[in-house]
C-alpha cells in the first residue's frame, strides 16, 4: 500500500529589531493615543469595535527578556490584524505595592512606534488593550 508523504513545516526564522525603553518606573498615562485621531481612537478599543487578535499574559514574568517579549508579540499581532491585550496584573504584589510590570509595560507601548493607541481595560486596571499600524503589505 501507498502511505502518504508528510512534509514537515519550514519554519522561516525571523529577526527582530528590538525596542528597548531602558529601565523606568514612572507611571505612564492610562490611555494614550497618538495617531492625531485624540480620543476617537481610544473610545473604539474601549467599545471593543476591534477584534483582538491575541492575550499576552505577564502574570509572574520577570523584567529580564520583556522588551523582546513585547517587541515580538507586536510583531505576531500586526502580523495577523491591529489589536492585542496585554494582561500586565495589577501589581499589587510587587515591593512597597509599586506596579513595576504595569508600569513599564504602558511606558513601553506608549513609545513604541508602531502602536497608535493604548488604553485601560474597562473595570480591570491589571490589563491594556492596543491598537496597532496597519502592516504594509509586499507584493512578490
Amino acid at each position: 500500500p501507498k502511505r502518504k508523504v508528510h512534509v514537515r513545516p519550514h519554519y522561516e526564522e525571523i529577526e527582530y529589531d528590538y525596542f528597548y525603553i531602558g529601565e523606568t518606573y514612572e507611571a505612564a498615562p492610562i490611555c494614550h493615543s497618538k495617531n492625531g485621531q485624540g480620543n476617537r481612537d481610544v473610545q473604539k478599543l474601549q467599545q471593543r469595535t476591534y477584534r483582538i487578535i491575541e492575550s499576552l499574559d505577564l502574570h509572574g514574568h520577570k523584567m529580564d527578556g520583556l522588551d523582546e517579549l513585547l517587541t515580538e508579540f507586536c510583531h505576531y499581532v500586526q502580523s495577523k490584524g491591529v489589536c492585542g491585550r496585554i494582561i500586565h496584573g495589577s501589581g499589587l504584589g510587587s515591593k512597597n505595592f509599586t506596579p513595576i510590570l504595569k508600569n513599564h509595560v504602558r511606558r513601553w507601548l506608549y513609545e513604541y512606534p508602531e502602536v497608535l493607541a493604548y488604553t485601560e481595560e474597562r473595570n480591570n486596571d491589571g490589563a491594556v488593550i492596543f491598537l496597532l499600524k496597519r502592516k504594509a503589505w509586499v507584493k512578490e
